[in-house]
């Protein structure tokens, strides 16, 4: 039974990355159409459509979002999103994918520092291989320098948050169920954005989405939300915290990809970063 549940908690981080690696250029592209904020609170809008009606059926209590873990979840995913957003408006997708292979490496650090976890020496160096590429890809130019390095660092701001969900995921992992934790913190995420995104709009007045581009939120308010963050609830439920966060190596790979697949440029020095990073988890984890 425990080898079927970690299958299970395996194929749904698989899914739940592949989902995430394509967001990056897709966020990037929308963006033009519209401001970080206000793409965040519609794709989470659009997620919770699918998942709040499920969630019930289910018997979803409103009171969950109240919890203390939950609303951090919450503020750790709307600050991830924000600077992630952010970050894209002046760096390119397939930089942003590549920093994320740093999720691994932050996770790691958490767990060590504070989850009580043991660091051998492979893991030590693993997280110093990890967080060294990262560097480099971070100081990697894609246009303006300047720029691309304030893009870089906010996208890094965003991975932190990243992985502050990440370990709050597994802590609330017992509350309920994987379906009522993520529309819990679909809730909790979109009320600690909305703020922003009324001062979005307030300045810089409603948004120009395409037919293409609501196809766009619609993806990515559906594919790479509701049902990635379910998938990513249900690996947390089942997998150790290390583990999951391992899985995070392939995202960089499949942003990538996707980038250079739509057109970006793929630079040397990004690939080898991002190659640094994804070694150091694999050393990390074994």
């Amino acid at each position: 039974m425990k080898n079927n549940t970690s299958a299970a908690g395996i194929l749904a981080a698989i899914g739940a990355i592949c989902l995430w690696g394509s967001s990056f250029i897709l966020t990037k592209n929308i963006l033009n159409e519209g401001g970080p904020f206000t793409v965040t609170a519609i794709r989470l809008t659009i997620g919770l459509a699918l998942l709040l009606p499920l969630s019930l059926r289910q018997g979803f209590d409103f009171k969950l979002v109240f919890n203390g873990k939950i609303i951090l979840m919450g503020i750790a995913m709307a600050a991830a999103f924000a600077f992630q957003n952010l970050g894209l408006q002046l760096t390119s997708a397939g930089s942003a994918a590549l920093i994320q292979a740093g999720m691994p490496a932050m996770v790691a650090i958490v767990a060590f520092g504070f989850m009580g976890e043991k660091a051998s020496w492979k893991k030590i160096a693993g997280i110093a291989l990890s967080v060294g590429g990262v560097i480099l890809v971070t100081g990697s130019s894609s246009g303006n320098q300047a720029d691309s390095l304030t893009g870089n660092l906010l996208v890094i701001v965003s991975v932190v948050a990243w992985t502050v969900y990440t370990i709050q995921g597994k802590r609330v992992s017992g509350l309920a169920s994987s379906l009522a934790i993520t529309a819990a913190v679909f809730i909790a995420t979109l009320a600690a954005s909305l703020p922003f995104t009324a001062w979005e709009l307030a300045s810089q007045g409603l948004p120009h989405f395409t037919p293409g581009g609501i196809a766009v939120l619609v993806y990515l308010g559906l594919g790479a939300s509701a049902i990635s963050f379910f998938l990513w609830n249900f690996t947390l439920s089942h997998l150790d915290t290390t583990v999951a966060g391992a899985f995070g190596n392939l995202e960089p790979v499949i942003g990538l990809l996707i980038a250079v697949l739509l057109g970006e440029q793929a630079y040397t020095v990004q690939i080898a970063g991002g190659t640094m990073a994804i070694l150091g988890v694999w050393l990390c984890n074994l």
